[in-house]
Protein backbone atom coordinates (compact mmCIF):
# COMPACT_ATOMS: atom_id res chain seq x y z
CA UNK A 1 0.00 0.00 0.00
CA UNK A 2 2.91 2.32 0.77
CA UNK A 3 4.21 2.07 -2.81
CA UNK A 4 0.91 1.75 -4.65
CA UNK A 5 -0.79 4.86 -3.28
CA UNK A 6 1.98 7.35 -4.18
CA UNK A 7 2.29 5.79 -7.63
CA UNK A 8 -1.44 6.26 -8.19
CA UNK A 9 -1.25 9.89 -7.10
CA UNK A 10 1.71 10.51 -9.42
CA UNK A 11 -0.16 9.00 -12.35
CA UNK A 12 -3.18 11.15 -11.56
CA UNK A 13 -1.00 14.27 -11.58
CA UNK A 14 0.44 13.38 -14.97
CA UNK A 15 -3.01 12.70 -16.40
CA UNK A 16 -4.26 16.03 -15.05
CA UNK A 17 -1.41 17.81 -16.82
CA UNK A 18 -2.14 16.03 -20.09
CA UNK A 19 -5.86 16.81 -19.83
CA UNK A 20 -5.06 20.47 -19.25
CA UNK A 21 -2.82 20.56 -22.31
CA UNK A 22 -5.43 18.94 -24.54
CA UNK A 23 -8.18 21.22 -23.23
CA UNK A 24 -6.10 24.32 -23.83
CA UNK A 25 -5.98 23.82 -27.59
CA UNK A 26 -9.69 24.33 -28.39
CA UNK A 27 -10.00 27.02 -25.76
CA UNK A 28 -7.41 29.20 -27.50
CA UNK A 29 -8.42 28.46 -31.11
CA UNK A 30 -10.26 31.28 -32.87
CA UNK A 31 -12.57 30.71 -35.83
CA UNK A 32 -11.56 31.88 -39.28
CA UNK A 33 -14.11 33.31 -41.70
CA UNK A 34 -14.26 33.39 -45.49
CA UNK A 35 -14.05 36.82 -47.09
CA UNK A 36 -17.35 38.60 -47.75
CA UNK A 37 -17.23 38.56 -51.54
CA UNK A 38 -20.90 39.28 -52.22
CA UNK A 39 -24.46 38.49 -51.20
CA UNK A 40 -23.79 34.79 -51.86
CA UNK A 41 -20.61 33.29 -50.42
CA UNK A 42 -20.46 29.68 -51.62
CA UNK A 43 -17.39 28.56 -49.70
CA UNK A 44 -18.58 24.92 -49.71
CA UNK A 45 -18.96 24.99 -53.51
CA UNK A 46 -22.46 23.52 -53.64
CA UNK A 47 -24.16 26.17 -55.83
CA UNK A 48 -23.95 26.50 -59.58
CA UNK A 49 -22.89 29.86 -61.06
CA UNK A 50 -26.40 30.34 -62.43
CA UNK A 51 -27.99 29.75 -59.01
CA UNK A 52 -25.52 32.06 -57.27
CA UNK A 53 -26.23 34.78 -59.81
CA UNK A 54 -30.01 34.35 -59.44
CA UNK A 55 -29.85 34.47 -55.65
CA UNK A 56 -27.60 37.53 -55.77
CA UNK A 57 -30.12 39.35 -57.95
CA UNK A 58 -33.00 38.52 -55.57
CA UNK A 59 -31.06 39.69 -52.51
CA UNK A 60 -29.93 42.89 -54.23
CA UNK A 61 -33.53 43.65 -55.18
CA UNK A 62 -34.63 43.05 -51.57
CA UNK A 63 -32.02 45.47 -50.24
CA UNK A 64 -32.93 48.11 -52.82
CA UNK A 65 -36.62 47.97 -51.88
CA UNK A 66 -36.39 47.52 -48.11
CA UNK A 67 -32.82 48.30 -47.02
CA UNK A 68 -32.63 44.85 -45.40
CA UNK A 69 -29.52 42.82 -46.09
CA UNK A 70 -29.42 39.03 -46.46
CA UNK A 71 -26.28 37.01 -47.15
CA UNK A 72 -26.33 33.33 -48.09
CA UNK A 73 -23.20 31.49 -47.00
CA UNK A 74 -22.20 27.85 -47.40
CA UNK A 75 -19.26 26.64 -45.35
CA UNK A 76 -16.97 23.59 -45.58
CA UNK A 77 -16.95 23.24 -41.77
CA UNK A 78 -17.69 25.01 -38.48
CA UNK A 79 -14.12 24.44 -37.21
CA UNK A 80 -15.41 22.70 -34.09
CA UNK A 81 -17.81 25.51 -33.12
CA UNK A 82 -21.53 25.31 -32.51
CA UNK A 83 -23.34 26.80 -35.49
CA UNK A 84 -25.06 29.41 -33.30
CA UNK A 85 -21.74 30.63 -31.90
CA UNK A 86 -20.03 30.58 -35.29
CA UNK A 87 -22.95 32.34 -36.97
CA UNK A 88 -23.06 35.10 -34.36
CA UNK A 89 -19.32 35.73 -34.70
CA UNK A 90 -19.51 35.61 -38.50
CA UNK A 91 -22.27 38.21 -38.50
CA UNK A 92 -20.22 40.52 -36.30
CA UNK A 93 -17.08 40.01 -38.41
CA UNK A 94 -18.89 40.78 -41.67
CA UNK A 95 -21.06 43.57 -40.27
CA UNK A 96 -24.24 42.43 -42.01
CA UNK A 97 -27.10 44.94 -41.89
CA UNK A 98 -27.26 48.71 -41.80
CA UNK A 99 -25.39 50.41 -38.99
CA UNK A 100 -27.60 51.22 -36.03
CA UNK A 101 -30.52 49.15 -37.37
CA UNK A 102 -29.14 45.58 -37.11
CA UNK A 103 -31.35 44.57 -40.03
CA UNK A 104 -29.17 41.83 -41.47
CA UNK A 105 -29.76 38.09 -41.91
CA UNK A 106 -27.32 35.25 -42.48
CA UNK A 107 -28.56 32.02 -44.06
CA UNK A 108 -25.84 29.55 -43.08
CA UNK A 109 -25.50 26.07 -44.60
CA UNK A 110 -22.78 23.56 -43.67
CA UNK A 111 -23.34 20.47 -45.84
CA UNK A 112 -20.40 18.44 -44.49
CA UNK A 113 -21.77 18.68 -40.92
CA UNK A 114 -25.49 18.61 -41.82
CA UNK A 115 -26.11 21.94 -40.11
CA UNK A 116 -28.16 24.93 -41.20
CA UNK A 117 -29.18 28.11 -39.41
CA UNK A 118 -30.91 31.42 -40.01
CA UNK A 119 -29.05 34.07 -38.01
CA UNK A 120 -31.18 37.18 -37.52
CA UNK A 121 -30.14 40.66 -36.41
CA UNK A 122 -31.93 42.36 -33.52
CA UNK A 123 -33.73 44.76 -35.80
CA UNK A 124 -35.48 41.97 -37.72
CA UNK A 125 -36.31 39.63 -34.82
CA UNK A 126 -39.95 40.80 -34.59
CA UNK A 127 -40.38 40.00 -38.31
CA UNK A 128 -38.23 36.88 -38.67
CA UNK A 129 -38.72 35.22 -35.29
CA UNK A 130 -37.18 31.99 -34.04
CA UNK A 131 -40.47 30.19 -34.58
CA UNK A 132 -40.85 31.42 -38.16
CA UNK A 133 -37.20 30.65 -38.93
CA UNK A 134 -37.76 27.13 -37.63
CA UNK A 135 -40.85 26.71 -39.82
CA UNK A 136 -38.90 27.86 -42.88
CA UNK A 137 -36.13 25.38 -42.17
CA UNK A 138 -38.38 22.47 -41.27
CA UNK A 139 -40.82 22.88 -44.15
CA UNK A 140 -38.88 24.53 -46.96
CA UNK A 141 -35.22 23.69 -46.50
CA UNK A 142 -34.64 20.41 -44.66
CA UNK A 143 -36.90 18.20 -46.81
CA UNK A 144 -34.81 19.10 -49.86
CA UNK A 145 -31.55 18.69 -47.97
CA UNK A 146 -32.56 15.24 -46.76
CA UNK A 147 -33.30 14.18 -50.33
CA UNK A 148 -29.84 15.31 -51.41
CA UNK A 149 -30.93 18.53 -53.13
CA UNK A 150 -28.65 21.00 -51.33
CA UNK A 151 -28.94 23.65 -54.01
CA UNK A 152 -32.74 23.38 -54.07
CA UNK A 153 -32.88 23.74 -50.28
CA UNK A 154 -30.72 26.86 -50.36
CA UNK A 155 -32.94 28.41 -53.02
CA UNK A 156 -36.15 27.50 -51.18
CA UNK A 157 -34.85 28.88 -47.88
CA UNK A 158 -33.65 32.09 -49.48
CA UNK A 159 -36.96 32.59 -51.28
CA UNK A 160 -38.88 32.11 -48.00
CA UNK A 161 -36.67 34.62 -46.16
CA UNK A 162 -36.96 37.17 -48.97
CA UNK A 163 -40.73 36.70 -49.09
CA UNK A 164 -41.11 37.41 -45.39
CA UNK A 165 -38.77 40.41 -45.37
CA UNK A 166 -40.44 41.98 -48.39
CA UNK A 167 -44.03 41.36 -47.23
CA UNK A 168 -46.26 44.18 -46.07
CA UNK A 169 -46.46 44.63 -42.26
CA UNK A 170 -49.89 42.99 -41.96
CA UNK A 171 -48.86 39.89 -43.94
CA UNK A 172 -45.53 39.62 -42.10
CA UNK A 173 -47.27 39.81 -38.71
CA UNK A 174 -49.78 37.18 -39.79
CA UNK A 175 -46.96 34.84 -40.82
CA UNK A 176 -45.29 35.34 -37.43
CA UNK A 177 -48.52 34.57 -35.53
CA UNK A 178 -49.15 31.43 -37.56
CA UNK A 179 -45.61 30.22 -36.93
CA UNK A 180 -45.98 30.87 -33.20
CA UNK A 181 -49.25 28.92 -33.09
CA UNK A 182 -47.75 26.07 -35.06
CA UNK A 183 -44.78 25.96 -32.70
CA UNK A 184 -47.04 25.85 -29.64
CA UNK A 185 -49.25 23.14 -31.15
CA UNK A 186 -46.21 20.94 -31.67
CA UNK A 187 -45.29 21.44 -28.02
CA UNK A 188 -42.22 22.95 -26.49
CA UNK A 189 -40.14 22.45 -23.41
CA UNK A 190 -42.47 22.33 -20.41
CA UNK A 191 -41.86 22.90 -16.74
CA UNK A 192 -42.36 19.15 -16.35
CA UNK A 193 -39.46 18.53 -18.71
CA UNK A 194 -37.19 20.80 -16.67
CA UNK A 195 -38.26 19.10 -13.44
CA UNK A 196 -37.70 15.69 -15.03
CA UNK A 197 -34.23 16.74 -16.15
CA UNK A 198 -33.28 17.77 -12.61
CA UNK A 199 -34.66 14.53 -11.12
CA UNK A 200 -32.84 12.49 -13.77
CA UNK A 201 -29.58 14.29 -13.03
CA UNK A 202 -29.85 13.70 -9.27
CA UNK A 203 -30.90 10.04 -9.56
CA UNK A 204 -28.24 9.08 -12.09
CA UNK A 205 -25.53 10.87 -10.11
CA UNK A 206 -26.60 9.09 -6.90
CA UNK A 207 -26.67 5.68 -8.54
CA UNK A 208 -23.28 6.24 -10.09
CA UNK A 209 -21.75 7.16 -6.74
CA UNK A 210 -23.41 4.21 -5.01
CA UNK A 211 -21.81 1.80 -7.46
CA UNK A 212 -18.28 3.05 -7.01
CA UNK A 213 -18.31 6.31 -8.93
CA UNK A 214 -17.14 8.31 -5.93
CA UNK A 215 -17.50 12.06 -6.21
CA UNK A 216 -17.44 12.05 -10.02
CA UNK A 217 -21.08 11.03 -10.46
CA UNK A 218 -21.83 14.26 -12.31
CA UNK A 219 -19.74 13.05 -15.27
CA UNK A 220 -22.26 10.47 -16.48
CA UNK A 221 -25.15 12.92 -17.04
CA UNK A 222 -22.71 15.32 -18.68
CA UNK A 223 -21.55 12.61 -21.09
CA UNK A 224 -25.15 11.63 -21.89
CA UNK A 225 -26.20 15.23 -22.55
CA UNK A 226 -23.08 16.08 -24.52
CA UNK A 227 -23.56 13.10 -26.82
CA UNK A 228 -26.81 14.63 -28.04
CA UNK A 229 -25.29 17.75 -29.55
CA UNK A 230 -25.17 18.31 -33.26
CA UNK A 231 -27.45 16.96 -35.97
CA UNK A 232 -30.35 14.60 -35.45
CA UNK A 233 -29.85 10.84 -35.02
CA UNK A 234 -28.35 8.91 -37.88
CA UNK A 235 -26.43 11.87 -39.27
CA UNK A 236 -29.60 13.72 -40.31
CA UNK A 237 -29.85 17.43 -40.92
CA UNK A 238 -30.24 19.66 -37.88
CA UNK A 239 -31.72 23.08 -38.48
CA UNK A 240 -32.10 25.98 -36.10
CA UNK A 241 -33.17 29.59 -36.40
CA UNK A 242 -32.06 32.23 -33.97
CA UNK A 243 -31.66 35.89 -33.15
CA UNK A 244 -28.38 37.59 -33.88
CA UNK A 245 -27.83 38.57 -30.27
CA UNK A 246 -28.31 35.11 -28.86
CA UNK A 247 -30.09 36.26 -25.71
CA UNK A 248 -33.16 38.45 -26.20
CA UNK A 249 -36.63 37.03 -25.54
CA UNK A 250 -38.57 39.72 -27.40
CA UNK A 251 -41.21 38.25 -29.65
CA UNK A 252 -40.55 34.66 -28.56
CA UNK A 253 -43.18 32.37 -27.13
CA UNK A 254 -43.14 30.74 -23.73
CA UNK A 255 -41.86 27.46 -25.09
CA UNK A 256 -38.79 29.19 -26.51
CA UNK A 257 -38.17 30.93 -23.19
CA UNK A 258 -38.37 27.62 -21.34
CA UNK A 259 -35.99 26.04 -23.83
CA UNK A 260 -33.51 28.85 -23.26
CA UNK A 261 -33.90 28.39 -19.50
CA UNK A 262 -33.17 24.68 -19.77
CA UNK A 263 -30.12 25.37 -21.92
CA UNK A 264 -28.91 27.94 -19.37
CA UNK A 265 -29.37 25.40 -16.57
CA UNK A 266 -27.29 22.87 -18.46
CA UNK A 267 -24.55 25.44 -19.13
CA UNK A 268 -24.40 26.43 -15.45
CA UNK A 269 -24.10 22.79 -14.36
CA UNK A 270 -21.50 22.04 -17.02
CA UNK A 271 -19.41 25.09 -16.12
CA UNK A 272 -19.61 24.23 -12.41
CA UNK A 273 -18.37 20.72 -13.16
CA UNK A 274 -15.65 22.22 -15.36
CA UNK A 275 -14.47 24.54 -12.58
CA UNK A 276 -14.38 21.67 -10.08
CA UNK A 277 -12.48 19.32 -12.37
CA UNK A 278 -9.97 21.78 -13.83
CA UNK A 279 -9.76 24.29 -10.99
CA UNK A 280 -10.48 22.99 -7.50
CA UNK A 281 -9.31 19.36 -7.80
CA UNK A 282 -5.81 20.15 -9.18
CA UNK A 283 -5.25 22.90 -6.59
CA UNK A 284 -6.26 20.63 -3.70
CA UNK A 285 -3.99 17.89 -5.09
CA UNK A 286 -1.06 20.30 -5.29
CA UNK A 287 -1.57 21.55 -1.72
CA UNK A 288 -1.66 17.99 -0.39
CA UNK A 289 1.48 17.10 -2.34
CA UNK A 290 3.42 20.01 -0.80
CA UNK A 291 2.19 19.18 2.70
CA UNK A 292 3.43 15.62 2.31
CA UNK A 293 6.67 16.86 0.72
CA UNK A 294 6.28 14.54 -2.25
CA UNK A 295 8.88 14.53 -5.01
CA UNK A 296 6.39 15.55 -7.66
CA UNK A 297 4.97 18.47 -5.68
CA UNK A 298 6.45 21.08 -8.10
CA UNK A 299 4.87 19.24 -11.03
CA UNK A 300 1.58 19.23 -9.16
CA UNK A 301 1.82 22.99 -8.72
CA UNK A 302 2.50 23.49 -12.44
CA UNK A 303 -0.41 21.22 -13.37
CA UNK A 304 -2.71 23.06 -10.95
CA UNK A 305 -1.72 26.47 -12.29
CA UNK A 306 -2.16 25.38 -15.89
CA UNK A 307 -5.51 23.78 -15.10
CA UNK A 308 -6.78 26.97 -13.47
CA UNK A 309 -5.67 29.02 -16.49
CA UNK A 310 -7.41 26.56 -18.81
CA UNK A 311 -10.59 26.65 -16.69
CA UNK A 312 -10.71 30.45 -16.85
CA UNK A 313 -9.88 30.51 -20.59
CA UNK A 314 -12.59 28.00 -21.47
CA UNK A 315 -15.21 29.83 -19.42
CA UNK A 316 -14.50 33.17 -21.12
CA UNK A 317 -14.18 31.44 -24.50
CA UNK A 318 -17.65 29.97 -24.14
Amino acid sequence: MGLGEPATRHLALLLSLLLALFAAAPALAAPTFPPLTGRVVDDAHVLSPATSSDLTAKLADLETKTGRQVVVVTLPSLQGYDIADYGYQLGRAWGIGQKGQNNGVLFIVVPSEHKVRIEVGYGLEPILTDALSSVILQEQVLPKFRSGDIEGGVVAGTDAIVSQLSADPQTASSNVRQAEQRSQSHGGVSFGAIFGFIVFFIVISGLFRRHGGGGMGWLLPMMILSSGRGGWGGGGWGGRGGGGGGGTLAGRNQASALAIGLAALYIVIALAAHVVFFGIVPVVTAVRAFRRREALAPLAAVAAGLSVVVAIAVIFHR
